[in-house]
């Protein structure tokens, strides 16, 4: 039978199922609890090592000046201001004049300073962890250009070099000239000597693009929507983990390995308006940035309803209700320890699919083999005539069954079988399919040579009656009559009186 990692779905068993599982869903918040980063306004968990969000165990992000770098989740001078020398050390135990650990009162060195160097992050003379230039970006450049790492600002652009707002130095076109970081002249910019999109005669490739200027083949750089992103020289709306799409391209804001997710790893059900998302390999884990959990895999209880995909899935706070799930989406519960309230899921739940229905019910057997394929391995096993421990199990000749507890179709039994609950024997129930007979309460069934099997009768969930193949009583092992009945020898039902249980 197949080992599931948690029973998302919340399924539920009657004594003859027929009914789907009842399904269970939050929009993940981050907080201490669940954010080693810091926490933006919104909610969202963020790694706290950027400069426009630096912090760390779960407060709240600050934004790094352009004077400084965002280290170990806390913004630094990058110059070097308060670097100090140190005042009770002067050489370091570990680094030199002023090296790490090298003064008395800072954090590991100098009279002041973040490292004890005379001015940087980690002891150099200015840059972090010792070498000599601080990062160059939008935050520490924003009055230049990049270029190998390095800021050129005013004077030390030429027309090679050329830029501003700390993106990477342009070359300007033939004829035009680099003035205050931006290229002017009578030369044009044009689909010859641009891919990009031009700003004035400027062009500006693909990579130094933001929402503020945007686009590809030469054309006029223009401004994205309200919500939207620059992605390869397209404004693209921001997606979220759960968006709707219809491409992969649509859900690549949210990171490396993105895709718009169409259908079930089975191809049994379609994720209606398509569903962004990331791979993730962690079970339960927190992805796409806080905002979902990471659900499915061959061992979920997804993979018995088609799919075995294991991915990001958006988080929701109510499960078992809509919550904040799209249409088509429902919010189920999430696999244990996760973080978030719930997650969503497809709605209604894609048809459970044991590998086709159970061809040998009530069989004979003495190797699951031979009540598998169909159903699947997974589901499909023979209760053999003797226990684990030698003893008469009460099913002589063994008895061929599957296992029907997730089949929300009222159908896998097959057209000869009907599923029944049955106590797992650790507080709950599991659901078998057994063999239907046409002869319910006429004693010993003619299905099974031998006599050993009685036809009893069993109760459906819409109310109406079921013949299903049984060990007769006084067979072996046969689980004992209720008190105050015996077995009657004569047909194998347990009786009282003139009334028999049958």
């Amino acid at each position: 039978m197949k080992q599931l990692s948690a029973l998302v779905l919340g399924c539920v068993i009657g004594a003859v199922l027929a009914s789907g599982p009842s399904c269970g869903t939050g929009t993940p918040h981050c907080t201490v609890a669940n954010c080693a980063g810091c926490c933006t306004q919104q909610g969202k968990c963020e790694k706290g090592n950027a400069i426009a969000a630096c912090g760390s165990k779960g407060k709240s992000c600050d934004v790094c000046t352009s004077f400084e770098m965002c280290v170990d989740g806390a913004c630094f001078n990058s110059t070097g201001a308060g670097g100090g020398t140190g005042t009770a050390g002067g050489t370091g135990t570990a680094g030199g004049a002023s090296g790490v650990g090298g003064g008395s009162t800072g954090v590991g060195g100098g009279s002041s300073g973040v490292g004890g160097g005379s001015s940087g992050v980690g002891g150099g003379s200015s840059g972090t962890g010792g070498g000599s230039t601080p990062a160059c970006g939008p935050a520490t450049c924003a009055d230049g250009c990049c270029s190998s790492g390095t800021c050129l600002r005013g004077g030390q652009q030429n027309n090679s070099l050329c830029g501003s707002g700390g993106f990477a130095c342009l070359a300007c076109s033939t004829g035009n000239n680099c003035v205050s970081g931006q290229c002017t002249g009578a030369a044009s910019c044009n689909a010859g000597n641009c891919t990009g999109c031009c700003s004035g005669t400027t062009c500006l490739a693909t990579t130094q693009q933001s929402t503020a200027a945007c686009g590809v083949g030469a054309a006029a750089c223009t401004a994205c929507g309200s919500g939207q992103s620059c992605s390869a020289g397209a404004c693209v709306t921001t997606a979220r983990v759960g968006s709707a799409c219809t491409s992969s391209p649509q859900c690549s804001s949210l990171g490396s390995g993105a895709y718009c997710k169409l259908k079930t790893s089975t191809n049994n059900a379609t994720y209606q308006g398509g569903y962004c998302t990331l791979p993730c390999s962690t079970y339960g884990a927190s992805c796409g940035g806080g905002q979902g959990v990471c659900v499915g895999g061959s061992t979920s209880i997804l993979s018995v309803y088609g799919e075995g995909d294991m991915f990001c899935a958006s988080g929701c706070s109510a499960p078992g209700a809509v919550s904040t799930c799209r249409s088509g989406y429902l919010c189920r519960s999430p696999p244990a320890g996760a973080f978030v309230a719930g997650y969503c899921w497809l709605d209604p739940v894609p048809p459970f699919d044991g590998g086709g229905f159970p061809n040998n019910l009530g069989g004979a057997c003495t190797l699951d083999s031979t009540c598998q394929n169909p159903p699947s391995p997974d589901w499909g096993f023979c209760i053999t005539a003797t226990d684990n421990l030698g003893d008469p199990s009460g099913y002589s000749g063994g008895y061929c069954t599957a296992e029907c507890t997730y089949d929300n179709t009222g159908r896998f039994c097959g057209t000869n079988g009907a599923c029944f609950g049955f106590d797992d024997g650790q507080g709950g129930t599991i659901g078998l399919c057994l063999r239907t007979c046409t002869t319910p309460g006429a004693g010993r069934s003619a299905l099974r040579a031998g006599g050993n099997y009685v036809c009893r009768t069993g109760s459906r969930s819409d109310g109406g009656t079921v013949g299903y193949l049984f060990p007769a009583c006084d067979v072996p092992g046969a689980a004992a009559c209720p008190t105050r009945t015996w077995c009657n020898a004569a047909n194998g039902y347990c009786c009282d009186g003139g009334f028999c249980l049958n």
